[in-house]
């Protein structure tokens, strides 16, 4: 816990004006039973670890590492940026494959959720048949620590476009979920992590206020009496009340 990374405390800078309709996917996720399935190929489980992190400019840096069910043996990987086109809702996913494939997609921003289609697939001349056409990747958050993607896909041999993978991911090392029981919650206060948190309510940009705010919110509820007022002793109620 000592290691967590906080935007206020660590000097990370704040998020990109343009990107701002993205901050709900910022973070580490994993998925730990994610189901593949397509007309060529046998169904499958795998699991996954997505991030997407920013260092300020006006774009989101996106990794995807895939992993055997059972052995835990990588397997697919994925690096690439998403932007926004300024003034607009319009996104636009740059992405690189493990497996010889560039994929240029784009589509739309509709609240915590966007859907985008591939306009153009690079390929590198060795790769293997059938040859991937075309890619439909969807991204909803479904709760505050839950994250689902959806991929469609259509090759060479199979058209039109067809269901090829979901999985849904649980956010990684969130605040909120060190403080479900009060053991933990006294951890966080011995660890000297509550300042900090308070310090983000006001500090951090908006995926980290979100963050901070529920964590504080299970200490409230899940902390005893004197959690709670170690909280009060702590000035958090302004920032709280600012947000």
């Amino acid at each position: 816990w000592r290691n967590l990374s906080m935007a206020g405390a660590t000097g990370t800078p704040p998020l990109n004006d343009a990107i701002k309709p993205l901050a709900w996917l910022l973070g580490t996720w994993k998925g730990d039973e994610g189901k593949g399935d397509y007309p060529t190929i046998k169904d499958f489980k795998y699991k996954e670890e997505v991030k997407f992190s920013h260092v300020g400019q006006p774009a989101l840096e996106y990794s995807a590492c895939s992993f055997h069910y059972e052995t835990g043996k990588p397997l697919h990987r994925e690096k690439g940026f998403l932007k926004i086109k300024p003034g607009t809702s319009h996104v636009a996913l740059v992405n690189t494959q493990n497996v010889g494939i560039v994929e240029l997609a784009e589509g739309e921003v509709k609240g915590q959720e966007f859907t985008v289609d591939s306009h153009t697939i690079g390929r590198m001349t060795f790769g293997k048949d059938p040859a991937v056409t075309k890619i439909r990747r969807m991204f909803r958050l479904v709760d505050p620590e839950t994250l689902e993607q959806v991929v469609d896909m259509e090759t060479s041999t199979t058209s039109p476009v067809q269901h090829h993978l979901t999985i849904q991911y649980k956010k990684e090392g969130a605040w909120s979920n060190l403080t479900a029981r009060q053991q933990q919650v006294q951890a966080l206060i011995d660890d000297g992590l509550i300042p900090m948190i308070i310090h983000n309510l006001s500090q951090g940009d908006l995926q980290t206020q979100k963050e901070a705010a529920c964590t504080i919110s299970n200490v409230a509820i899940n902390g005893r009496m004197d959690h709670v007022q170690y909280l009060v002793n702590q000035m958090v109620i302004p920032p709280f009340c600012n947000l």
